[in-house]
């Protein structure tokens, strides 16, 4: 086996300056696998016509030939003319059975020409047969039969078939008994035996598939055992040429294909050229529908041209759901490999906040365990789709309670600015104040995701309330990978960490219990144009001109108008504690309009 690899880039650059491309992948694929024999099959139906839409095949057709040798010459001059005669061609796609149903040839061809249509979708997948082990009776008798030669003996060709003004057509249906032909090809295809029956000339073989990175077994693909004998193939290979056909080679190079325990032993060698062919058959046949012209061409351009159309569609719906499933695995603490693998490091600026089910212990004992766990699980779902909504993470979900963060390693990658301490603090203000919203509407069977009504008729049946309260702090804290080699998350840890859990655990209900530091961010923010991400959201949520038109709004306005609260939204507490945390002074935000809201409120 020659082990230097012929120059792709050598042959791409030829191609467009050759005036017949297919001879040229021919010839350059022999030489790449080694092979005895290579030849091109065109689908098309009943018209013989090129450049059909693959759908309407029905048939492939033995175009060009190439070979080493004598026999290869032969092969290049009278190839076409001799599987006619010998009934190998055209290649079947369909037979129809006595009951009138229209049922799949067997056959290596006819399945590469029907299955291998996906290319657009999938890319070009090359099929690897060994004949090796397929029916070695046959095989002995074949030798037995041929001799020690590796040809067909030239002599024993009617060469008066092919001379010139013999009557010999190439047309189908030209030759007797046309009708009922074997329909395989110089390599495995299918036939057909009107009188044996169409599965006695398979045999089943060893197919591997390649897709351009993996292999894999195929099975349920049979050979033709007749097609084997007549060319001695040891070994074939199959590959999907798109919009025109395909390309088969006859016993390649032993030494590529040649397996132990199931596996390729020169696997790396072998890739390396099916890598180089499917590079060949992708260049050799976009310029051979260059060269397409009139209405075939015109027919090629439009099906490209729709094809690009419906893929570049799918594409950017496809763009559009991955980053929205990418920003919701940021919210619900997915990471990279880069953070997993990060060092730890001390944040500044960071935001975080616990949310905790209130009374979880009286609905845990009140509850079946699994209508318990219903409840939950839609609380949790809940805060991850607000935590994506407003540019936050759930770093953590520890039974009842949630922990969130806004920190700056976390941040959309495509952002292009980076978060300021305000803006973050709005964020998680309104993350929070809009999962108690949201768990509102669920207790009241108003929640989309609760459309049977489940959690209102628990709490009803049972007497009980469903209410969460939150923390919130700002200030430094430790980020990094936490946990064992087989599970590990990135959290954070630090001091602000703990003081928003104290402060959640002292909270009340339905509000945001928070320091004078957090109350003083938000008293001065603003929302503007050097807040993206709170002004987009501020834009979407409230549709009117008083968002529009105005430059800044303060944080307070926006926060009352979006959750439909009045004034003294913010409530003072004096001499809180719990356990070792204490506080003189601290605050607590409303988060949920009241009935009294409701009233000296009207049109909100």
């Amino acid at each position: 086996m020659n082990q230097e690899l012929p120059d792709i880039h050598k042959f791409e650059t030829q191609i467009f300056h050759k005036k017949n491309v297919l001879p040229h992948l021919l010839s350059f694929s022999l030489k790449l696998m080694g092979a005895r024999h290579t030849g091109l099959v065109f689908g098309t139906d009943h018209t013989l016509s090129n450049f059909l839409p693959p759908r309407k095949w029905d048939r492939g057709v033995m175009h060009k030939f190439d070979g080493k040798g004598l026999y290869g010459l032969f092969l290049k001059t009278f190839g076409k003319p001799l599987v006619k005669f010998k009934k190998l061609s055209p290649i079947k796609l369909y037979r129809t059975n006595g009951f009138g149903d229209r049922i799949e040839n067997e056959g290596v061809i006819s399945y590469v020409l029907r299955n291998h249509q996906d290319f657009y979708e999938k890319g070009i997948k090359i099929l690897i047969i060994d004949n090796q082990d397929t029916d070695n009776q046959d095989n002995v008798g074949l030798e037995q039969n041929l001799g020690s030669s590796s040809k067909p003996d030239i002599g024993d060709i009617p060469w008066s078939k092919f001379a010139p003004g013999s009557g010999f057509s190439i047309e189908p249906g030209s030759g007797p008994g046309m009708g009922s032909d074997p329909v395989s090809g110089p390599v495995p295809g299918t036939v057909l035996d009107s009188v044996s029956g169409p599965d006695s000339r398979f045999s089943n073989a060893s197919v591997i598939s390649y897709d351009g990175s993996l292999f894999k077994t195929l099975p349920d693909i049979r050979v033709n055992r007749d097609i084997v004998r007549q060319f001695r193939s040891k070994n074939f290979i199959a590959a999907y040429i798109p919009d025109y056909g395909a390309i088969v080679f006859n016993t390649v190079d032993e030494y590529l294909v040649t397996r132990a325990n199931g596996c390729f032993s020169h696997e790396q060698m072998l890739t390396d050229r099916l890598d180089i062919l499917i590079s060949a058959i992708q260049k050799a046949s976009l310029v051979y529908l260059g060269r397409a012209s009139g209405k075939p061409a015109a027919r090629v351009i439009w099906r490209k041209e729709r094809k690009l159309r419906k893929m570049a569609d799918t594409l950017r719906e496809k763009e559009t759901e991955l980053e929205a499933q990418k920003k919701y695995l940021r919210a619900v603490g997915g990471v990279t490999a880069r953070q997993l693998n990060m060092s730890p490091m001390s944040i500044p600026d960071g935001v975080y906040a616990f949310m905790d089910m209130v009374g979880s212990a009286l609905l845990r004992n009140s509850l079946k365990p699994r209508d318990y766990f219903l409840v939950l699980n839609l609380c949790h779902e809940i805060a991850a789709e607000n935590a994506a909504r407003f540019a936050c993470r759930v770093d953590n979900i520890i039974g009842d309670s949630v922990f969130f963060q806004n920190i700056s390693i976390f941040d959309d990658p495509e952002q292009k600015i980076s978060l300021g301490l305000g803006e973050r603090v709005m964020l998680m203000t309104c993350l929070l104040s809009s999962v108690f919203n949201d768990i509102h509407l669920l207790k009241l069977g108003r929640h989309p995701m609760d459309r049977d009504n489940r959690v209102i008729t628990l709490m009803k049946n049972h007497g009980l309330d469903l209410r969460f309260r939150a923390g919130l702090e700002s200030g430094t804290a430790l980020v990094g990978p936490l946990g064992n080699k087989k599970r590990k998350i990135v959290t954070a840890l630090g001091r602000a960490v703990n003081t928003a859990s104290r402060l959640e655990s002292s909270g009340v209900r339905d509000g945001i219990h928070t320091s004078d530091k957090i109350i003083k961010i938000l008293e001065n923010a603003l929302i503007s144009k050097d807040t993206p991400i709170i002004q987009k959201i501020a834009r979407e949520k409230i549709n009117s001109d008083w968002v529009k038109t105005r430059e800044y709004i303060p944080f307070f306005d926006f926060y009352k108008k979006q959750f439909k609260l009045c004034n003294d939204i913010v409530q003072k507490r004096n001499h809180v504690s719990y356990k070792e945390f204490s506080r003189d002074l601290t605050y607590l935000i409303q988060c949920i309009p009241t009935h009294h809201d409701a009233i000296t409120c009207p049109g909100i």
